[in-house]
């Protein structure tokens, strides 16, 4: 009876739709009514609703052949294709996981995670899941699309040097979109206003032209006192990058009307490495400066390290500075430390958290910030708000409390970003 029933139930979308059907599916719905223990008929059926968009009888098919054959790799596989068809990537994600569990050598699967994750966002955790199904891979096919996906990940993760390493060797039609974005020139502008909230003002403009391995920028701003002009600078970097590491160097020029200072120069190295461990990213990082002032020189060593995954960072800088006094027996040397977290609260949005620790006067920040003052903060914490605005436009909000002899200091910025 319950056969019969079964039987009754998977004939009834063939009798009401019946003259809409396509004779192949109505044929395989007829054999899979006649044996519904067959799951290689069955898995034929449910791929057949698949490709005729038949959602929703495709799940319940392949859930069936699981529930038949908990180890079918091939049901496992449609399911979630069927997941990703509807646009169901978080659950698509459960399920990919879910099966890695007892099927941990498929690379379809690791395949589908991979992808799921690319779709919410999550390039890290994708770039590691590609890179599994690509060492599982035991078909042309599953090579091609674990490739396609690692030379996709690199991409969105803006190393373009790795993605050209994996374009080159392939020659596919569909890699046109990812050879028009390695080949073309990224252009970036970016418009900075600050202020202490008391008399001093600042509003800076910086550009950076990028390609797959080398990025050049120049930067100009000015510092208002009081309503006058109070320092200028003007400043060129440039790095080089391949698959594993970046290296730069930078160079600026200070004017101003505090002659004790100016003018003045500060000159930068750096080169830091591109780690990738499970879902994250590592960047050890070693940097030197020296600056060039009217009374006084400073050399500086920096070393780092940054971790990235797709919700979170965390960073740390030593930086130990000489400072080399125009008056004899006045030399000074100090260390600095900096500390930043963030975190992804949502997909287009990023809160950030900074620590610096010791006497800022001379010294140039991580984040390429010259300090050209002899009060400057002891210690400071910051808070900044990233989100994007779209594809192009980026914007950020920065507010920083610094103590300087136990007295804070407030001061604000606010950096817009437009890229083309």
């Amino acid at each position: 009876m319950k056969q019969i029933l079964f039987t009754l139930i998977l004939l009834l979308p063939t009798l009401c739709f019946g003259q809409n059907a396509s004779p192949h599916l109505h044929d395989l719905r007829m054999r899979v009514a006649q044996n519904p223990a067959d799951t290689t008929v069955r898995l034929e059926y449910a791929y057949q609703l698949a490709i005729a968009n038949e959602l929703d009888q495709a799940m319940q098919n392949y859930e069936t052949i699981l529930l038949q054959d908990p180890d079918n790799v091939s049901a496992a596989e449609g399911i979630l294709w069927v997941l990703q068809s509807r646009g169901s990537y978080e659950q698509s994600i459960a399920r990919a996981q879910s099966f890695l569990l007892k099927q941990a050598q498929s690379s379809a699967i690791a395949a589908y995670l991979a992808y799921g994750y690319s779709k919410t966002d999550r390039h890290l955790a994708s770039l590691n899941s590609y890179k599994k199904a690509d060492e599982l891979a035991e078909t042309p096919g599953q090579t091609d699309i674990a490739q396609n996906g690692l030379l996709w990940a690199y991409i969105y993760l803006h190393n373009y040097p790795a993605a050209q390493r994996l374009l080159k060797p392939r020659q596919h039609s569909e890699d046109s979109a990812a050879r028009q974005i390695l080949e073309a020139r990224h252009v970036t502008m970016n418009l900075d206003f600050h202020s202490d909230y008391k008399d001093l003002n600042g509003i800076g403009l910086s550009a950076s032209l990028t390609t797959t391995h080398a990025t050049l920028s120049a930067k100009a701003e000015e510092l208002i006192l009081s309503g006058k002009r109070f320092r200028e600078q003007y400043g060129l970097s440039l790095s080089l990058a391949n698959s594993f590491a970046k290296a730069g160097a930078s160079h600026s020029i200070l004017r101003g009307i505090d002659k004790r200072i100016y003018p003045a120069s500060t000159s930068a190295a750096s080169i830091s490495g591109i780690l990738y461990w499970r879902n994250l990213e590592i960047n050890p990082m070693l940097a030197a400066a020296w600056g060039k002032f009217q009374r006084l020189d400073t050399q500086q060593a920096d070393i780092g390290l940054k971790i990235l995954s797709d919700k979170w960072l965390i960073a740390y800088w030593l930086s130990n500075m000489y400072v080399d006094q125009e008056i004899v027996g006045s030399d000074s040397s100090k260390t600095l430390h900096s500390l930043q977290a963030g975190y992804k609260v949502f997909t287009n949005t990023r809160l950030q958290a900074y620590l610096f620790l010791g006497n800022q006067a001379w010294w140039l920040s991580p984040y390429q910030v010259i300090y050209d003052e002899y009060d400057a903060n002891d210690k400071a914490i910051a808070l900044s708000l990233c989100q994007k605005m779209s594809d192009r436009i980026y914007a950020m909000v920065y507010h920083q409390i610094g103590f300087f002899e136990n007295e804070a200091q407030h001061s604000s910025s606010l950096n817009l970003s437009y890229s083309f």
